[in-house]
């Protein structure tokens, strides 16, 4: 595993056309902002892939623990 150090702002370049960005910190939490290809799947590695029904699935969207929710943030445009 790497273990980098990024602030706010800052990004790193996974492959060649991956981009995740540091969008903010507070405490223990840092907001990321994900640029992926359309065919590259982006999801919370809590969540089940496509077509795997666990019962411990969370069930609509969560706040990002910055106060805002889900609906209000911003969208990588593809």
């Amino acid at each position: 595993m790497l273990v980098l150090t990024r602030r706010p702002g800052q990004s790193v370049v996974l492959g060649r056309d991956i981009v995740v960005t540091v969008l903010a910190s507070r405490g223990a939490g840092v907001r990321l902002g994900i640029e992926a290809p359309p065919g590259v799947p982006v999801r919370r590695a809590e969540l089940p892939l496509p077509g795997e029904a666990t019962d411990s699935a969370p069930i609509g969207h969560d706040f990002d623990g910055f106060g805002v929710p889900p609906s209000s943030s911003p969208r990588i445009q593809r």
